[in-house]
């Protein structure tokens, strides 16, 4: 099973393509039209969140789900407004996608404590990329204990972040790059970052020592380097060469901050 990028917490600084929220009756206003219901579940219209009503899940365990077809690779946003009645409750924002064949393919999920005084509101959020083999998805916001308290839901979103609106396709054979690395006798596109550290030489580190190379190319596959010209091979340890335009990082090229691994990307 694959994963995905997962980013579960508090607040409202995402950034998104302007595109239609794609939840059926994600404010509740109509009931519980267009979700599906596991455990105690009903409408509230007493204390909502927002507007008329909100669902309420619980006391017990329980869950509301919704699922829509999804054509291979997309970038989602999924977000949910939650509230608890009593400090005990834990609930998850889940996503499952499934694959042609009705298999599971990807489930992201952690459980959260909603609050621990049982008086606010918090916005749980997942940012993720589906499996390439998706065909449908089943989002849910699920009360994970059995216990007393009531989750309150409202205000729940689903947004396409691919500008184009359109799935994603695969620019390489998934096959080939899915075959588990005991089978077989090549490696495909392994990735390596050249680093050098204290202005040594940048050298990268391969998984295993290779009988030979078949080539060394650039993130885009696009650029060939030139073996003795651009790099060297020592065991699994590939070196740069002083005049080589392979692309490396020098130590005081580490990112930093907030997700500083994003600025590692195509280096």
């Amino acid at each position: 099973m694959l994963t995905g990028l997962l980013l579960a917490g508090s607040g409202s600084g995402e950034t998104r393509v302007d595109n239609k929220n794609q939840v059926v009756n994600p404010d509740f206003e109509t009931d519980l039209h267009g979700w599906s219901r596991e455990g105690a579940v009903r409408l509230d219209t007493a204390i909502p969140l927002e507007g008329k009503g909100s669902a309420c899940i619980g006391p017990g365990k329980g869950a509301i789900r919704q699922r829509f077809e999804v054509g291979g690779l997309k970038t989602l946003y999924l977000s949910a407004r939650l509230k608890a009645a009593s400090p005990d409750v834990e609930a998850k924002l889940r996503v499952q996608c499934y694959d042609a064949h009705n298999r599971l393919v990807l489930d992201l999920g952690d459980p959260l404590i909603v609050n621990k005084s049982g008086t606010k509101e918090n916005d749980a959020h997942l940012y993720f990329k589906t499996h390439a083999f998706t065909t449908t998805m089943v989002i849910s916001i699920e009360k994970t204990r059995d216990t007393p308290g009531k989750l309150y839901v409202d205000k729940v979103s689903r947004f396409d972040l691919d500008r184009s609106g359109q799935a994603a396709r695969p620019l390489c054979d998934l096959d080939q790059y899915l075959q588990p690395i005991w089978k077989g006798r090549t490696v495909y596109n392994e990735t390596v970052l050249f680093f050098s550290p204290a202005g040594k030489p940048a050298v990268g580190t391969l998984m295993f020592t290779p009988d030979r190379i078949l080539s060394v190319r650039d993130y885009s596959l696009g650029i060939t380097f030139t073996p003795g010209t651009d790099y060297t091979l020592g065991g699994n340890v590939l070196t740069r060469t002083a005049d080589s335009k392979l692309p490396f990082l020098k130590e005081s090229d580490l990112p930093s901050g907030e997700q500083p691994w994003l600025g590692l990307t195509s280096r």
